[in-house]
């Protein structure tokens, strides 16, 4: 059964359904209707020259006399755009039918269509009871279109005084039928001054009145609307632009190309709120729009600043050559600029404590660890094949001399010469030494060998949980809440000494072949961290497919809670088959931090409730909503 979001649960009564629809239409049809009788006033009236003139003027006039941009490519880029509205208007409608907000979000997405249309001419032919009528009934739409953006997501206005923000709206657009003195000259300050203050309604609901995925949902609205900023902003640019530099026709056009599928940002972000698609990636898309957006801001910058430096050196415009020195100068520095933007992203406007550098960086060394010392001597040891790879270095089966098989966890040649590095792997080692639990690996030996640190610690005959789920797919719950037990128990252990391991997975659970059954040995204490140390850590510290949101917040807390919420999500990906959230690098961190924890259930009809219910326990968002124990995480399984 399909779900929908808890915003737009819809509507219930199926009258108010049936009438909420049969409204929509009615609306639909007056917008059309007002588009065509004035399109046809204005052709009786004016003739087709007036409606040829208004599609082509605009264009014609951008050149400046040089060599004219096809009108053709610059019609068809008009076309794209309205029915790219018209198709999300229409997709909005149907899909969420149930929906009152939905519907008139709809309505008014498209009646923009046609009332942006530069068919929707004025004429000073037409009849004046029409011209009111039309200013009427294009002012009524603009101030539902505001009021309509207020109440998003959940359709209530909770302060009354908002309406007078609709109400501004639909006056100024009204009063564009009357000659009204500087009404052109302030028109645009005033769109822009209406368009700021919807932005900060929809920030001050984000913060204080709205769920958290109404939250995800406003996110998009608000993008949208900074996306329509940005078209306004983008398109007085390009336009001083060609009034300033007499520019190839070939650059106008892709101008004109880029910022009019900008304009289409608004209603693809729009149509992702109200249908619930993709809420959580809004906050991927906000942070690489950002980064991205700083670089062409730079680049446009640098572009304008070297194109007049060279009007000035050379007593007349050189576009071409300006064009050309700002590609080659942004070729050579895109890379290091783009991870100093990213960074400020990142730490400065979304407090990570990591970001896309680290995850970036952390991924490579793991892709960069061999296998190079099989069968190899090392110190009293000699090297046998490889047993598995971790971010801090690389394990080898051994054997001693006497003959008894061992394991040693050879630190990485690369993170050698790194003083925080070396520093937790001597902590692992320490740390081990003075642990003694059946199902926590065993450490003998910390020492150096070749010039490279190793550990020597016991050595589990079995396999990863990892490749246990490669190779069966699922672990059943009946098998796996007996050896759960005594995991939990080494867990609590584990903090009950003060360490957190921080890097629970599959890939770090051991499973141990003990004859008539079978145990999970917790492995790899390379991220531990002591609750009372003040260690100062930086770059990624865990695996992003399940680190905690305290993880990965600047000023998050870590405490012991982090491991339980990476059971939880070791947990659900061992019953399910799948982790419970997916996409790149950049989806996990936000999603990790934002999204709720899906149902298991929803994959694995079979589990329990019980097993459901702990598992969306153990992944809550906030560390005071988890267990505090993982013995009371694996109890409530039960």
């Amino acid at each position: 059964m399909t779900t929908r979001p808890a915003s737009l649960s819809g509507i219930a009564r199926p009258r108010h359904l049936l009438l909420a629809r049969v409204i929509w239409v009615l609306f639909v049809l007056a917008s059309i209707t007002v588009f065509l009788f004035n399109l046809t006033c204005v052709l009786y009236m004016d003739g087709v020259d007036a409606v040829v003139q208004s599609l082509t003027l605009a264009p014609v006039q951008r050149v400046n006399g040089a060599l004219q941009v096809t009108v053709g490519v610059t019609f068809v880029l008009d076309v794209v755009v309205v029915v790219g509205y018209l198709v999300t208007a229409m997709v909005i409608g149907f899909a969420r039918s149930d929906s009152a907000i939905a519907l008139l979000t709809s309505w008014t997405i498209l009646t923009t269509v046609l009332v942006a249309s530069p068919l929707l001419v004025q004429s000073d032919n037409l009849p004046r009871w029409w011209m009111l009528v039309r200013s009427g009934y294009l002012a009524f739409y603009a101030a539902v279109a505001v009021y309509t953006v207020i109440v998003q997501p959940d359709n209530r206005m909770v302060y009354r005084w908002r309406l007078a923000v609709p109400l501004i709206a639909g006056g100024w657009l009204f009063l564009s039928a009357y000659d009204v003195p500087f009404y052109d000259t302030i028109d645009f300050p005033v769109r822009m001054g209406i368009t700021v203050a919807l932005i900060a309604i929809l920030i001050y609901r984000y913060r204080q009145e709205l769920s958290q995925k109404n939250r995800q949902q406003i996110k998009w609205f608000i993008y949208g609307l900074l996306a329509f900023i940005i078209y306004a902003l983008t398109d007085f640019s390009a336009q001083t632009a060609t009034d300033l530099f007499e520019l190839p026709p070939g650059v106008v056009l892709l101008l004109d190309i880029v910022v009019g599928y900008t304009l289409l940002l608004p209603a693809v972000s729009i149509a992702f709120a109200l249908i619930g698609a993709r809420l959580y990636d809004i906050d991927v898309v906000i942070n690489r729009s950002l980064v991205y957006g700083i670089l062409i801001a730079l680049a446009l910058t640098f572009l304008f600043v070297m194109a007049t430096v060279l009007q000035l050196l050379s007593g007349g415009t050189q576009p071409l050559i300006a064009i050309f020195v700002t590609a080659i100068i942004s070729g050579l520095v895109f890379r290091p600029l783009q991870r100093r933007v990213q960074r400020f992203v990142d730490r400065q406007v979304f407090r990570l404590r990591i970001g896309y550098n680290e995850i970036w960086q952390s991924n490579l060394k793991r892709q960069t660890e061999r296998g190079l010392f099989t069968e190899q001597q090392f110190g009293p040891y000699h090297l046998g094949p490889l047993l598995g790879e971790g971010g801090m270095g690389a394990v080898y089966s051994a054997t001693d001399a006497s003959g008894d098989t061992l394991a040693i966890k050879l630190m990485s040649e690369d993170l050698i010469n790194d003083e925080n590095a070396l520093t937790r792997f001597e902590r692992e080692a320490d740390l081990l030494g003075l642990l003694h639990h059946p199902n926590i690996v065993q450490v003998y030996e910390y020492n150096f060998a070749n010039g490279v640190p190793y550990i020597a610690m016991d050595y589990v005959n079995g396999f990863t949980l990892a490749n246990w789920l490669k190779q069966k797919g699922t672990l059943p719950v009946e098998e796996a809440l007996p050896l759960l037990v005594s995991l939990a128990d080494a867990m609590d252990y584990l903090h009950a000494q003060g360490i957190i391991h921080r890097d629970i997975k599959p890939g770090n659970l051991m499973m141990r072949d003990r004859g008539d059954f079978w145990e999970l040995v917790l492995m790899d204490f390379g991220l531990v961290k002591l609750r009372s140390s003040v260690q100062v850590d930086s770059g990624l510290i865990g695996t992003i497919g399940y680190i905690s949101p305290e993880q990965i917040r600047e000023h998050g807390t870590v405490d012991h809670r982090a491991d339980i919420y990476a059971l939880g999500v070791t947990l659900y990906e061992a019953f399910t088959g799948q982790k419970p959230f997916d996409g790149g690098m950049g989806q996990l961190l936000f999603k990790h931090l934002n999204e709720p924890p899906p149902d298991a259930r929803n994959v694995n009809p079979e589990l329990p409730v019980s097993v459901a219910t702990a598992l969306t326990r153990a992944m809550a968002k906030a560390p005071t909503d988890r267990y505090n124990t993982a013995r009371a995480f694996v109890d409530d399984m039960h």
